[in-house]
């Protein structure tokens, strides 16, 4: 089952031009986009549900400790309270 090199190549050659066809079928991807589009992306409000905001609160660790935190920061630091 020795095959040549030319044979190989051959092989590679026609894969490569069926390649080329397909890709040649396929729409082109659009890249970038003009200031009005960005503006108009970015003008719109982003729609979270109750399950999104709760997994950012966990990531971000928001809600968790005292509640009067931002009152009393330097009592926590300096460990006046606890």
């Amino acid at each position: 089952m020795a095959s040549t090199i030319e044979e190989r190549l051959a092989r590679v050659e026609e894969r490569l031009g069926e390649v080329e066809a397909e890709l040649a079928r396929l729409p082109r991807p659009r890249i970038g986009m003009t200031i009005e589009e960005a503006r108009a992306e970015l003008g719109r409000p982003v729609e979270r549900g109750p399950e999104q905001y709760a997994k950012l609160q966990r990531l971000l660790g928001c809600f968790e400790g005292p509640g009067d935190l931002s009152e009393n920061m330097r009592d926590y630091l300096y460990g006046e309270r606890e």
